[in-house]
C-alpha cells in the first residue's frame, strides 16, 4: 500500500505504507513524520493511521483543515482507495497493493541511504529533534537501494568519441574550470581510484554516483547510495536526467554538465549562490532518517520547497514567519545544524571571498595524475586521421590540445588542412555533377597539392578538361556552320535582288512603273543599301501618284549616295515637295 503526495505543479512523491499499526503525522513543524513546509499547512496538521488493512486520517485541529473528495472533514475519517485528500496545496491519495516490480521513484530523494563503504565520509548531521527521536525508534527502510538497482535495465557499455562526449566542468574548489569528458556510456565518479573520475575529497563517497547514457541519447545521474547524495540544480535525486547547463552537486563539489561541442562558460570568480526557484511548491521527499517506534512506527522525512538559500555561513537562511498566520507560534526549538556534506561555498547579496572550510583542509581535490581522456582523445584523433574522418579528427585533437597535450599541435594543423581540402573537394564534385564545369575546375584546382584530396581531384579535373575541349570543338563547328549558312543566305538574297533589279529595269524602260515598283520593292527589302533601287522606286511611286512614298525613297537615295549625278535633281524634287506640304518634315536634313 502506498501514500501518494502531489504538489500544485503535478510532481508526485510515493511513500510506501509497509507496516500495520502505523501512525504518520503530517505538518509543517520539525518532528512530524512527513513535513509539508508551506504556510497553508499547520505545524501539526493531520495524522494518518494504518490498521487492519485500512487507512484513516484525522484532523489535529489545523487552521485550514482537511478535505476528502472536496468536503472538509471533522475528526477521524476512514479512507478508501481513490479518495482525494487535500492538505493545503498538496493532494494525497491511497493506492492499494500492486504486483509489479519496484520502480525508481520519480521524486527527489532528500538524503539517500549511505552505502556500506561510506565510513570516513562526511554525512550530514541529524537535527536535535531527529536525534532525540532516533533514541526511541529503530531504523526501518522504506526505499531499498538494492531494489532501485534491480529495477534498472541492463545497459551496454560502449566507448564514446571525445568530440561527441558531454563534459563535466568543475565550478568549485581551487581546481574550478577543470573539465572531465564522459567518454563511455557509463562513468563512475567517486573518491577512490577504481572510479572513472576519481576525486579525493572527503565530502564524496568512495563510489558516489554514475552517469549513464540511455539508448535515447539522454544522460542520467544515478546515486550509488552515497552518504551525501546527488543534487541536480539544488534538488536531491536518486536518479535524474541531466541537460546541458545543469549543475550536478556531489557533496561539496559542483559540476556544470555541458553537451558535446558546447563552449564552456568562464567560471566566475564570485561565489556561486543557489538561485531562487520560480516554483512556489517544489516537493522534496527526504528519507534521511527512517525510524520505527517502540510502540508505534513512523517514517521521518521532509517535504520542503527548493527555494531556500544558503547564507554566507553556509546555513539555511530562516524562512520569514508571518505574525498574522493563525497557526503561528514562537519557535523555541534550536536551529537546525547545517549539513557539512551539502553546504554551498556561500551565497548572498554580496560578493564573499571563498574561505577554506574545516572539511577542505587536508583533503585536496586531486584528479587522476595521467589524464586518460586526453590520451584517448589523442589516439582517437590519430585513428580518425587514418580512416579519413578529418572533421572528427579535428575535434579530437582540439580536445587533446585543450587538455594540455603539446605534441598534438602539428597533428591538429594537418587535420584542419585536410578538413578544409575535403570541403573544397566536396564542393567541386557537387559543381561537376551540376554541369557547372568552370566553377568545378576553379574549386578543385584550389586544393593544396600536398593534400590527399589533390589526387582524388585529378580524375575529375581530367574529365572537366576533356569536356571543355569537346565543348570547344562543338562550339567551333557550330559557328562555322552558322557562318556558312549566313553567307549562303546573303548570296541567295543578293542573287535574287540582282534578278529583281533586272526585271524592274526592263519594266521601267517600258514605263510600266507600277509593275516595275513591285520588283524594286523586292530589291530594297533584300538589299536596303542599294541607292539606285531607292531612286528608281521613288520615280515609280511619283509617276503612279504616290508622291509621299516617292519623297521617302528619294530621301533614302540622297542619304545613301549624295554624290550621284542624279542626287541634285532628287534634292530639287524634295524641296518642292516639302514646300508644298509644310506639315511634312524630311527624314534627313536637306543640303
Amino acid at each position: 500500500m502506498k501514500l501518494i503526495i502531489e504538489d500544485d505543479e503535478g510532481r508526485k512523491t510515493v511513500v510506501p505504507l509497509v507496516r500495520e499499526d502505523v501512525e504518520i503525522t503530517l505538518g509543517r513543524q520539525e518532528g512530524n513524520t512527513i513535513r509539508l513546509t508551506e504556510r497553508n499547512v499547520s505545524r501539526r496538521h493531520a495524522k494518518l493511521c494504518r490498521r487492519n488493512g485500512g487507512v484513516s486520517i484525522e484532523d489535529l485541529g489545523s487552521f485550514n483543515g482537511i478535505k476528502v473528495n472536496g468536503d472538509r472533514i471533522q475528526g477521524l475519517v476512514q479512507l478508501k482507495e481513490g479518495d482525494l485528500v487535500q492538505i493545503g496545496d498538496y493532494d494525497l491519495a491511497i493506492q492499494g497493493h500492486e504486483h509489479k516490480p519496484a520502480q525508481v521513484p520519480t521524486t527527489q530523494v532528500d538524503a539517500p541511504f549511505p552505502s556500506e563503504d561510506s565510513e570516513g565520509e562526511e554525512p550530514p548531521p541529524a537535527s536535535e529533534s531527529s536525534s532525540g527521536l532516533s533514541k526511541k525508534h529503530e531504523s526501518t527502510s522504506v526505499i531499498d537501494g538494492a531494489q532501485l538497482k534491480s529495477s534498472r535495465p541492463t545497459r551496454k557499455l560502449v566507448d564514446i568519441p571525445p568530440e561527441e562526449a558531454p563534459r563535466l566542468q568543475l565550478t568549485t574548489t581551487h581546481l574550478a574550470g577543470r573539465e572531465y569528458a564522459c567518454i563511455r556510456s557509463e562513468i563512475k565518479i567517486g573518491r577512490t581510484d577504481d572510479n572513472d573520475i576519481a576525486i579525493d575529497h572527503r565530502s564524496i563517497s568512495r563510489n558516489h554516483c554514475k552517469l549513464v547514457r540511455e539508448d535515447s541519447g539522454e544522460w542520467k545521474a544515478i546515486d550509488l547510495q552515497s552518504a551525501n547524495g546527488v543534487k541536480i540544480n539544488e534538488e536531491h535525486y536518486a536518479e535524474g536526467v541531466l541537460k546541458t547547463g545543469d549543475i550536478l552537486e556531489l557533496g561539496h563539489l559542483r559540476f556544470r554538465f555541458l553537451a558535446a561541442g558546447e563552449e564552456a562558460p568562464a567560471v566566475p570568480t564570485r561565489v556561486w549562490a543557489p538561485s531562487r526557484s520560480g516554483s512556489r511548491l517544489p516537493l522534496f521527499l527526504g528519507l534521511g532518517v527512517v525510524l520505527l517506534g517502540l510502540g508505534a512506527g513512523g517514517w521521518f522525512f521532509v517535504l520542503r520547497p527548493s527555494h531556500s538559500h544558503l547564507n554566507a555561513d553556509g546555513q539555511d537562511s530562516p524562512k520569514p514567519t508571518n505574525p498574522g498566520d493563525p497557526d503561528h507560534k514562537p519557535d523555541e526549538s534550536p536551529p537546525d545544524k547545517p549539513d557539512p556534506g551539502l553546504v554551498a561555498n556561500g551565497g548572498g547579496p554580496k560578493d564573499i571571498k571563498p574561505t577554506a572550510t574545516p572539511e577542505d583542509k587536508g583533503s585536496a581535490l586531486v584528479p587522476n595524475q595521467a589524464d586518460p581522456m586526453a590520451a584517448k582523445a589523442l589516439e582517437d584523433g590519430k585513428k580518425r586521421m587514418a580512416a579519413g574522418e578529418y572533421k572528427k579528427a579535428v575535434r579530437a585533437f582540439a580536445y587533446a590540445e585543450k587538455m594540455g597535450v603539446k605534441e598534438v599541435k602539428e597533428l591538429l594543423g594537418k587535420a584542419r588542412a585536410e578538413s578544409d581540402a575535403e570541403d573544397l573537394f566536396n564542393e567541386g564534385q557537387k559543381r561537376f555533377n551540376a554541369k557547372d564545369l568552370a566553377v568545378a575546375r576553379q574549386t578543385l584546382e584550389s586544393i593544396p597539392p600536398d593534400s590527399s584530396f589533390a589526387a582524388k581531384a585529378k580524375p575529375i579535373l581530367a574529365l572537366i578538361k576533356s569536356g571543355e575541349e569537346k565543348r570547344s570543338k562543338v562550339e567551333e563547328a557550330a559557328k562555322v556552320k552558322e557562318d556558312a549558312t549566313k553567307a549562303k543566305a546573303a548570296a541567295d538574297a543578293k542573287s535574287k535582288a540582282e534578278e529583281a533589279m533586272q526585271q524592274g529595269l526592263a519594266l521601267f524602260k517600258e514605263k510600266k512603273h507600277k509593275e516595275a515598283a513591285a520588283f524594286f520593292e523586292k530589291v530594297v527589302a533584300s538589299d536596303p543599301g542599294n541607292a539606285m533601287a531607292h531612286m528608281l522606286l521613288g520615280t515609280c511611286y511619283a509617276n503612279t501618284g504616290r508622291s509621299d512614298l516617292g519623297a521617302a525613297e528619294y530621301e533614302e537615295f540622297v542619304h545613301l549616295d549624295p554624290g550621284s549625278k542624279h542626287a541634285s535633281r532628287a534634292i530639287e524634287l524634295l524641296k518642292d515637295f516639302f514646300s508644298k506640304n509644310p506639315n511634312k518634315k524630311p527624314k534627313y536634313p536637306l543640303p
